[in-house]
This record gives C-alpha cells, structure tokens and sequence, in this order.
C-alpha cells in the first residue's frame, strides 16, 4: 500500500525498513524518530544533540508476526498472558499487526505528529466493536497517547500499557525516583506486595508493579549522568522492569544485552482494568523527556 501522502518533505519520510516494514522516519528542529505500522511501535527517539532516549535491541527480528523487542511496544487489551486463553498472545493482538495510518501533521511548535489506528474485529479474539489509535508526537519530548474508543452498543472493560524501553549507560547504575513509600507488587517473589522504601535501586532482576502510582518518574542514569522523566495520564500502574542477566539469556533478542534498557511502564493491569461505555474513550498517555 502507497503511503507516500503522509509524507512531509524532509521532516516525514516514509521508507522501507528492516524485513520489509513500513516505517515513518522524522528528524525535525528537535528530534529524530522512528515509527513503524508494525505494532504501531516507536522504535527510536533520540533528541538534537543528546544519545537515543529509547533502548532497540540489534536483534531484533523486524517480520511479519513477530514481536520488536525495543522502543515502545504497545500492550492491548490485556496486559500479560490473556487470563482465559493461554494460547492467544501475551500482552494482546495488536503489538504484531499493521496499524492504518490516520493522519501526520506539522505543528505550531515545530513537533510532529503521526495517528495510527487500529479497528478491532469483534469475531476475532477480542468480542467487542473498538478502535485503538495511537497518536505519536515527537517534539523537544516523546508523547504516547493510546486512545481506546467504544464503537459499539455494550460497554467492556480492557488493559493497557505502553512497554517503554529506555535506553540508559548501565542498568546497575539506575536508580528510580518518584516511587517512594508506594506499594508494589514483587513479581520476583511470589507476588508478594512491599512498600518501597527510598528510590529503587537496579541491583537485581526487577518485574515490580508500582499499584496506584499515577504520578511521573525520573531515571538517574550515573554511567550517561542525566536523568530521565516519564510522566503519565489515564494509567493506574507503574511497572519497572529488567530481566538481568539469567532471565535475559533466554531471550534471544535480548541476551547480554540487558545492561543498556530499563523498562517503565504506563499501565493497567494485574486485577485493574479500565471501563468504557459506548460512545466513550479512554487515553493512556506517556511522556519520555530529559529532567531538568
């Protein structure tokens, strides 16, 4: 399919990328980027004059079917293996399939804009009439938003998340502020729930789901020396994530890897889910930038 109209001169270019995937390239007065239809999956964003804020994986697989491991992967309608149907696939139905192109623009502020858009089949694995757009503005800061809209006659209930890999000098040199005193659930031990004492420290494999945490982050990466901020909106979890060194052998495009991306998470999941009546939507929104 010919996606030449959402090009905008130099600043939106549409090009062929690895295996074959549709992607579109944005280098404007304040950032490079990388978008792709596959997934609807930033796979880059690296603003004027600082190293990529987000982390991709040189081994990653870029096919037709397959997950990107890396950039922002969007995680809808359920968050995790599907809590009926082992065999669908974990974290949705969306993060491999090609999204429509809805819309590019040029804005006011010298940011970009791109709209990408899902319609759900209700005869397919997820039972309801919906659309799920994601609207992708790369500017001075990295803006996600993930819109789920009711197009039809019942209401239903869905999760989300947008699986951000950061990219940052040395995991082990992380620290997470902004989730003190917040209570999580350890997915390293048994699903016990803790309250985090002091900012989070990446010392081991980390699967942690900060509940109830609405509020922003910020990364202290001291290999890169800065800090990163990631704020949010219409998310009622905060998960941070990295495998660390033995669970990240067994994945093939990641493996020694691991080191270089640390995950933070928009997200609703676990025993929360989000409710939209017909005629209404829902936007999860997430913002990468530099603190300070």
């Amino acid at each position: 399919m010919d996606h030449s109209r959402f090009a905008i001169g130099s600043e939106l270019t549409v090009e062929t990328g690895p295996g074959g995937l549709v992607r579109f390239a944005i280098a404007n007065q304040h950032a490079e980027a990388l978008v792709y239809l596959h997934g609807a999956q930033v796979m880059h964003f690296q603003p004027r004059g600082q190293k990529p804020l987000l982390w991709a994986s040189p081994n990653t697989v870029y096919a037709d079917g397959r997950n990107l491991r890396g950039g922002a992967p969007v995680c809808w309608p359920w968050f995790g293996p599907h809590p009926f149907e082992p065999k669908l696939p974990a974290h949705g139905i969306v993060r491999t399939r090609a999204w429509e192109p809805v819309e590019t623009a040029r804005l006011h502020d010298g940011a970009t804009r791109v709209v990408l858009q899902h319609v759900n089949d209700p005869a397919g694995a997820w039972p309801f009439r919906c659309t799920a757009r994601l609207e992708v503005t790369v500017g001075r800061e990295l803006t996600i938003d993930l819109v789920t809209a009711n197009t039809g006659d019942e209401p239903f209930t869905y999760q989300d998340a947008l699986h951000t890999y950061l990219a940052v000098g040395d995991v082990r040199r992380c620290t997470v502020h902004g989730v003190e005193g917040c209570t999580y659930i350890d997915k390293t031990d048994q699903h016990r729930r803790k309250q985090q004492q002091g900012p989070l420290a990446i010392t081991r494999e980390t699967v942690a789901i900060f509940t109830g945490h609405r509020g922003a982050v910020e990364v202290e990466d001291a290999a890169w020396g800065r800090r990163l901020r990631i704020a949010k909106q219409g998310s009622d979890e905060t998960v941070v994530w990295n495998p660390w060194e033995v669970a990240a052998s067994t994945m093939s495009d990641l493996g020694a890897r691991w080191p270089e991306m640390l995950c933070i998470e928009a997200a609703t999941c676990g025993d929360r889910r989000i409710s939209v009546m017909p005629g209404n939507e829902h936007r999860t929104r997430q913002v990468v930038g530099l603190a300070g």
